[in-house]
C-alpha cells in the first residue's frame, strides 16, 4: 500500500530536470529549488497520511444522512470516481502538454 513518510522523491533530480528546461529562450525560467520540492514533499505527504487516517471517518459522516453519496459513489457527477478519473486525464494530457 501506500505509506507516507516512507516513499523517497528524487528532488535534486526534478530540480536539475528544471533548470536544464531553463533555455535563452525562456528568460523568465523556472526557479524550482529543492528547499521547495521538500515543502511540496511534506504537504504531499502529510495530505495522504491525512486521507489514509481520516478518509474512512470522513466518509462515513458524510454519507450517514443520506445514502445518496454511498450508493452512486462510482459515477457521481462531480467528486465520484468516474469524475476524478476524467480529470486526471485531462490533467495529464495538460501536464504532457506542458512538457513538450
Amino acid at each position: 500500500g501506500i505509506h507516507p513518510w516512507r516513499r523517497e522523491f528524487p528532488l535534486q533530480e526534478i530540480s536539475d530536470i528544471y533548470k536544464l528546461y531553463n533555455g535563452s529562450d525562456r528568460p523568465q525560467g523556472f526557479n524550482v529549488s529543492v528547499a521547495a520540492l521538500k515543502e511540496c514533499e511534506l504537504l504531499f505527504d502529510l495530505g495522504t497520511w491525512a486521507e489514509l487516517t481520516f478518509g474512512p471517518l470522513l466518509y462515513q459522516l458524510s454519507t450517514r444522512d443520506t445514502p445518496f453519496v454511498g450508493e452512486r459513489y462510482l459515477d457521481l457527477s462531480t467528486g465520484g470516481v468516474d469524475d476524478m478519473a476524467v480529470w486526471a486525464g485531462w490533467e495529464w494530457s495538460r501536464i504532457a502538454a506542458w512538457l513538450d
